[in-house]
Parts: structure tokens; sequence; C-alpha cells
């Protein structure tokens, strides 16, 4: 079978979220590929509820979190398939209704590359959007949906930290045929993990080995062949509309990073203050959902 659009997400206890996300993406979308990273909310049996969901990749449950390795794995699949288009999506977010209606005139033109829509966060409820501090509630630039035309040269880059401007330099070093010479044939991986965790190490694992990205906002999926459209649709973010679910979310990601960097206690609270920021609600704007939009 052609699967023309492929969409990509990794989900962890999102409950009716997650109903939402592949509801959307059901309507336009002809099959969906999903990571259940270890959930124990009853994902499992939501995911058998959409025969769109065509292969899901599924952790254990207290498995390390890697957000890297899922991806990869996703993207492995997606070039087995090789459809037209791919789309990236978070599992609490919901593709504006508008954009569906769109979606067969914007796959067909080939100019493209890459589709960007904009973000409206919900805020306490499925009814009002925060319209203050668009630097934490409307991304569009680091956070996707990513719907991109798929090419083989379709991959993931690393974007985070201070590493940010080797991202290209690394790349192109990553393809050269003495490199892979070097790190396939003559320095197995078994010879990397009996290093001394000393810089030659720390700079493999970001280059050879990538295996430390904490989430998503530390790498893209790029590569793709094409213009860059900007569009007026919205991607609704459902994160804040329920706050016990924020805050579960954001208490999971904070012990996740605090136990891979190894941070003391008295740094856990400081990354407790970090993760907390998004809550604040100084300042706070807020203005009515959009009807267009199909909120679920």
């Amino acid at each position: 079978m052609k699967y023309r659009i492929i969409a990509v997400l990794v989900t962890k206890n999102d409950g009716e979220i997650l109903v939402n996300c592949l509801t959307r993406l059901s309507e336009f979308c002809d099959g969906i590929i999903v990571t259940d990273d270890g959930s124990s909310d009853g994902t499992a049996e939501v995911l058998k509820g959409f025969p769109k969901v065509i292969k899901v990749f599924s952790n254990q449950p207290y498995s390390k979190w890697n957000v890297f390795r899922d991806y990869n794995r996703m993207l492995a699949e997606v070039h087995r398939i090789q459809p037209e288009w791919i789309i990236s999506i978070d599992a609490d977010d919901l593709i504006d209704k508008r954009f569906v209606a769109a979606a067969p005139s914007l796959f067909a033109n080939t100019n493209v590359g890459r589709y960007t829509l904009k973000e409206v966060t919900l805020w306490g409820n499925k009814s009002m959007y925060r319209i203050d501090k668009p630097e934490l509630y409307g991304r569009s630039g680091i956070r996707g949906p990513y719907i991109l035309r798929y090419n083989p040269g379709i991959r993931l880059e690393y974007i985070g930290g201070n590493e940010k401007y080797k991202t290209k330099i690394l790349h192109a070093f990553r393809q050269n045929a003495v490199y892979k010479l070097i790190i396939t044939k003559l320095f197995p991986i078994g010879a990397y993990i009996r290093m001394k965790d000393g810089v030659i190490k720390r700079w493999l694992k970001l280059t050879a080995y990538p295996q430390d990205h904490y989430d998503i906002t530390h790498i893209r999926i790029t590569g793709e062949v094409g213009n860059y459209v900007m569009l007026d649709y919205v991607k609704v973010h459902y994160h804040f509309y329920n706050f016990q679910y924020a805050a579960k979310k954001h208490m999971d990601y904070v012990l996740n990073v605090a136990l891979k960097q190894k941070r003391t206690e008295g740094e856990i609270a400081l990354l407790s203050s970090h993760f907390t920021k998004n809550f604040n609600d100084e300042g706070l704007k807020l203005a009515p959902v959009d009807r267009e939009w199909g909120v679920l």
C-alpha cells in the first residue's frame, strides 16, 4: 500500500489529548507511526482504536528517556515507506481544521519543502488561549508540527545547548567517508563504551553516538528540499488546558533531566524553577478560541 502522508509522534500517558491529536491526523493522513514511551494509562488501547495507526514502537515502562532514539527509529520506518509527505507533531497538539480542508492543494505544491503552522496555547480550558508572552506560548519557530516533503535526505539534527553552532560542521563531518571508516570499522562501539568519561567521549556522544538529547526541543527534523512557507493556520497546543496534566509532565521532565545530567540536590531546585516558569500568569492576556480551528 502506498502511504502518501505519514505522521510521526511520541506519546506517554497523554490520555484524552492523544485521542484529539489522532482524531485530527486521521482526517487527512494515510498512516500514523507512534512511539509509546512506556505509558501506563491505557494508551495502547487508544492506539488500537485508530486504524490509521500503522506502526507502534513500544518502550518498556520506566525505561530511559531517549527522544533521539525514538525519532530515529520512526524515521527509519518512514524511509522504508517513502511517503510523499511527513508530519512530525507532539501528542498534545491539534492541527487546525482549516489546514485539513486545504491539505490537498498544499501538498500538491511541488515548490514547497516545509510548511509551518502558528502555535496557540490553550489556558485552563478549551475555550481560551494565551496571547501574551509568545516566546513561551507561541513557539512556531522551534516546535512543529514539522510538515515536510519527503526525500531520502530527511534526518534528525541536534540544535540544543552550547553545541548549536557546530551542527552544520558536524553533520558534514559525519558524511565523510574517512570518518565513517574510523567509527564503523576501526573504532567499534565496545571500545567507545570502555573509554574514560573525558572530552573525547563527550564529543563522540554528540557526533557519532548522539544519545543524550533530552527532549524534542533539542532536535529538529530537517533535510527537506524546497521552499519554506509559514501558513496562517494554527496548531493548538493543549499542554496547559489542564494544569494537573501539565504539572505532571513538567515534574517528569525535571526528574529525567536531573537523573541524566547527574544534577546535585541544590541544582534540582534550580531546575524546578526553570521548568515551572511556564505556569506564571503574570501579565496574563487571553483570547477566545476561533471556532474554525475545530478544537476538540
